[in-house]
């Protein structure tokens, strides 16, 4: 069984005891970072999926009020809270007690306490996984500005979007590089890592969007997109790109044959103490999404069907950002010990160097190129949506990302249904979804007239338990006028089972 009060790194640590004592020198904020500096949920179901959704509903189908009873729609701004991982978690706390963290003391990690420390109840103790999977990371940061739809007539509609986001992924790391696994592995005993990518992005977005709806027999056909213009802030990239070999040495040095290690990074937020914000590259991305709907009349529908592809595109960076890539043949060895001097971000490039030295004997001969290319986290959308009755809809979702690789974000899949209560000026959800296919999450949402308030993981942001990640959102609209609800032909009720045999939807 891996230790669990006895380890100390007054003695001597291993590698992995090495992150958490960089963490601990560097300040107590990328801790909480990793748990918690995210302003925008991951999907966020108990918003985006309901008929009035309006404009909202466009970060999941830019096609999605091709058959909203709304005639126009104003979201004044929104926000919220997500993150998941599978490498660490908080024991018995909750995202107030993450956030209530003043400074690294209040910071504990299990695996670095001795045997008779006292935890003070004030204290967020950090313990590590060991469940024999690939180990993730996904955070989605954003403050949403004022975005719009209105539909010009029965067939056309424009909308604008604007926000600001920030979005951080790690995905494929072996479990090997765990921290128990690590820990209780014998020096000199390799093992194979496959190849694992992570990138990072800040950026702001404005979009415009266009939904051509046309009327069928049965329903309409709703066809949409969203053209972005992105203004690229910092990102960072770390891929690992091929298998290696993988050795723990003695003195908190580890090896490895043959590493093929690309990483890019912009260099305004280590360069300065205060972090000033400025534009370090652009890009541009598009939303693509179609919707099929059965209608019963002008604004209700028997059942609805969504196919959407999400942030297709690229930012590049090249102003003020660095590309590296360290490939070598035979074997490399990272010791610890070179590292001990630095103890401030500010220091980074120096970093660099000492790791561009010990993988290819030159400390300079990792430098590519001063711009990188970064890809958006793409992914594949399908919806499905139900009508029960006047006032109760169930909906499916699965959302799986582009297999992109190098240089790329990349979100978690999803698999959700989301039962809700839905009328004109409130609504209620509770969606059930299963996070990258490990995790089950409980949500709860509720929209009371221009006020929408949720969550998709109740667990660790409202209640106390193994933390190991948050969602929270709201958003505040323009409330809809009296009568301004009337269907998408004007105020004329389109029975569009006149014009055709119905196709019936599956009734609960």
């Amino acid at each position: 069984m891996a230790p669990q009060l006895n380890i100390s790194y007054r003695d001597q640590p291993d590698f992995a005891t090495i992150i958490l004592l960089i963490m601990k020198r560097f300040s107590v904020i990328p801790l909480c970072l990793f748990f918690v500096v995210q302003l925008w949920g991951q999907e966020q179901l108990g918003w985006r999926l309901e008929r009035y959704a309006g404009i909202s509903g466009i970060r999941l189908n830019p096609a999605s009020y091709a058959a909203s009873p709304l005639r126009w729609d104003v979201q004044l701004f929104g926000g919220g809270i997500f993150f998941g991982n599978n490498y660490a978690f908080a024991e018995k706390s909750n995202l107030r007690d993450l956030l209530s963290v003043a400074n690294q003391d209040d910071l504990v990690a299990r695996p670095l306490l001795e045997a008779d420390d006292v935890v003070r109840p004030d204290q967020v103790v950090i313990d590590f996984y060991d469940d024999r999977r690939n180990r993730f990371a996904f955070a989605n940061a954003a403050i949403e500005g004022p975005s719009f739809f209105v539909r010009l007539n029965d067939r056309h509609a424009l909308g604008l979007m604007t926000a600001f986001r920030l979005v951080a992924s790690g995905f494929g790391v072996e479990n090997e590089l765990s921290y128990y696994p690590w820990f209780n592995r014998a020096e000199f005993d390799p093992f194979p890592v496959k190849d694992f990518h992570s990138g990072a992005a800040g950026f702001t977005e404005v979009g415009l969007n266009y939904v051509f709806t046309t009327y069928t027999a049965n329903g309409r056909l709703g066809l949409g997109f969203t053209a972005k213009h992105l203004a690229g802030y910092e990102g960072a990239y770390f891929d690992s790109r091929s298998t290696m070999s993988v050795s723990k040495l003695p003195e908190n040095s580890v090896s490895g044959i043959s590493p093929n290690l690309a990483f890019g990074f912009t260099e305004n937020a280590y360069q300065n103490e205060a972090w000033n914000p400025k534009v370090s590259g652009s890009g541009f991305g598009i939303d693509l999404g179609m919707v099929y709907t059965i209608d019963e009349d002008g604004e209700n529908y028997l059942c609805q069907f969504g196919l959407s592809v999400l942030d297709i595109g690229r930012i590049r960076f090249d102003k003020g950002a660095q590309e590296h890539l360290a490939k070598a043949e035979g074997e490399r060895v990272l010791s610890w010990q070179d590292y001990r001097k630095f103890e401030s971000v500010e220091e980074f490039d120096q970093i660099v160097r000492t790791f561009s030295r010990q993988i290819l004997g030159d400390s300079l001969a990792s430098f590519q190129a001063n711009s990188f290319e970064l890809k958006l986290p793409t992914r594949l959308a399908l919806q499905a949506d139900v009508k029960v009755n006047e006032l109760f809809y169930v909906n499916g979702m699965l959302v799986q990302p582009a297999p992109f690789k190098e240089a790329a974000i990349t979100r978690g899949s999803m698999l959700a249904v989301t039962p809700r209560f839905e009328h004109r000026w409130g609504s209620l959800s509770l969606p059930v979804s299963l996070y990258n296919w490990q995790q089950v999450r409980i949500g709860l949402a509720a929209r009371l007239g221009f006020i929408v308030i949720g969550t998709d993981k109740i667990g660790g942001t409202l209640t106390r338990s193994k933390f190991n990640g948050a969602d929270f959102y709201f958003a505040v609209k323009v409330p809809p006028f009296p009568g301004e609800s009337k269907g998408n032909s004007g105020g004329r009720s389109r029975k569009i089972g006149k014009r055709g045999k119905n196709i019936p939807c599956y009734r609960f």
